[in-house]
């Protein structure tokens, strides 16, 4: 028993500049730039994960002063 699947698949919007994720990656500006290490990518995202939260408590900070002046 085999039935046909309709199509459900959108056409892909052609990449911007010249990036591409294909058969041979091109990575526009980034072509010939070495990868990071280990310990380099988790320094990025260790100082990006702080500077969210850091962010997120001072909004917190900030709602809070605007509720007190509303009273």
């Amino acid at each position: 028993m085999s039935t046909n699947a309709a199509q459900t698949m959108r056409k892909r919007a052609p990449p911007q500049g010249d990036e591409e994720a294909g058969a041979e990656l091109k990575l526009g500006e980034f072509q010939d730039v070495d990868a990071l290490t280990h310990s380099e990518a988790a320094l990025v995202i260790n100082a990006l994960v702080a500077k969210r939260k850091m962010d997120k408590d001072s909004k917190r900070g900030n709602d809070s002063d605007l509720e007190e002046t509303e009273r």
